[in-house]
C-alpha cells in the first residue's frame, strides 16, 4: 500500500490545501528484490504507486507545487494500528532531522520532506497536520484493508 498527504499550491496561485491518495498494489511483490529504503521509495511514489483506491482532495489535481508529504508504504492489509504507532514513533526522527527523511519501521517505510526552510518544532507541526489526515482513507468503510 501507498498512503499519501501533500500540502500543495495551485501553481499560479495562493489556494492552498491537502490531498491525500490511498493506493493498494494487491501483492507484497512490490517489496522483493529491493535493495534499499531509497530505491523502494523511488519505485513506488516514482513508477509504482499501485492501483488509486481512495482520496481525499482540497486541491484540484494536476499542476501544483508540493510544499510538503508524508508517505507511507507497506504491504497491503497493514492494519491502522500498525501504521498509526510507525507514525508516532516517526515523529521524533521529524524533530532531529534535515528534511526529506525517511526510515523503516520493520514493514513501514516512512518519509517525510519539505519544500520550505522548516526547522525543529515547526517540522514537527507540519507534519503534525499532514499525519493528522493521511489515515483518513483507512478510516473509511469502504477502505481495502484488513485493519
Amino acid at each position: 500500500m501507498y498512503l499519501t498527504a501533500h500540502r500543495v499550491k495551485k501553481s499560479g496561485g495562493s489556494e492552498t490545501g491537502i490531498n491525500v491518495f490511498f493506493h493498494l498494489h494487491g501483492s507484497d511483490s512490490l517489496f522483493r528484490g529491493v535493495v534499499g529504503e531509497g530505491e523502494l521509495l523511488r519505485r513506488v511514489t516514482e513508477a509504482e504507486p499501485g492501483k488509486l483506491v481512495d482520496k481525499r482532495i482540497e486541491v484540484s489535481v494536476g499542476g501544483n507545487d508540493v510544499l510538503s508529504y508524508l508517505d507511507v508504504i507497506a504491504p497491503d492489509g497493514t492494519s491502522k494500528e500498525e501504521i498509526d504507532g510507525a507514525l508516532g514513533e516517526f515523529r521524533a526522527d521529524v524533530t532531529v532531522s534535515d528534511l526529506p527523511v525517511h526510515r523503516r519501521f520493520g514493514d513501514i517505510l516512512m518519509a517525510f520532506g519539505a519544500v520550505f526552510g522548516l526547522r525543529g518544532e515547526q517540522q514537527q507541526e507540519e507534519y503534525d497536520r499532514l499525519r493528522a489526515v493521511i489515515q483518513i482513507p483507512l478510516m473509511r468503510p469502504n477502505a481495502e484493508t484488513n485493519g
